[in-house]
């Protein structure tokens, strides 16, 4: 991608081959990456992505590897309940709308993460090593399975253990 370019599209990754995305620095736009893969296919993001106010993965299927990546998008939505795995080791991931990583058939890698949600974090079952939820106000949602109000919350930062939600 060139980062001089405004990308409003959604760009969609099926298949059962293995692919890469380098954003080579783009924030402008409103861009989506649909990971859909089957089988062994896998998208691996090769470098920092900071688009927080258009940017966003929706992970329907397959692996999506953003380990030792620093990402700051709009959102990361990936509910369909088909096969899924995500990696985020050693990764600083800030959401600044929505993180909802939930449904069954998921797993994830997180060893060493951190995780920022600004609005909305969805999660059920999966471990987290550091949180942040710094959302304020009438909006915001802390949820475990199901929706729940979260305000007052500022951080959920588990420090030495990992936070299980």
């Amino acid at each position: 991608m060139d980062s001089s370019v405004t990308m409003n599209s959604v760009l969609e990754m099926s298949g059962d081959s293995s692919a890469t995305i380098t954003t080579n620095g783009s924030a402008l736009g409103g861009l989506q990456f649909v990971v859909a893969k089957t089988g062994s296919g896998s998208v691996t993001l090769t470098d920092n992505w900071s688009n927080p106010a258009g940017g966003s993965f929706v992970h329907n299927s397959g692996a999506l590897n953003m380990a030792g990546r620093t990402v700051s998008v709009y959102s990361y939505s990936s509910t369909s309940g088909l096969s899924r795995t995500l990696d985020i080791t050693n990764a600083n991931v800030t959401t600044t709308y929505s993180w909802n990583y939930t449904q069954a058939n998921k797993s994830i890698l997180s060893s060493g993460s951190h995780l920022v949600s600004n609005g909305f974090l969805f999660t059920d079952g999966l471990t987290y090593p550091w949180v942040d939820f710094t959302a304020s106000g009438s909006l915001p949602s802390l949820a475990k399975g199901n929706r729940l109000p979260a305000a007052g919350i500022k951080s959920g930062r588990s420090g030495d253990r990992p936070l299980l939600l």
